[in-house]
């Protein structure tokens, strides 16, 4: 069976999650993200808000 995880934050906290590690390397992390992917987009702000 199959279970829809949407909504749960799982992405964010993935996205998160690797983020911290690739700052821990003393390296700078960025998401591509085609502009028809809405859900991201939304999660992640407008690109001059996220740092």
């Amino acid at each position: 069976m199959t279970r829809c995880a949407r909504g749960e934050g799982l992405g964010t906290r993935l996205l998160l999650a690797v983020a911290h590690g690739i700052r821990e390397r003393r390296r700078v992390p960025f998401l591509h993200v085609l502009a028809s992917n809405t859900g991201v987009l939304a999660a992640a702000g407008s690109p001059a808000s996220v740092a």
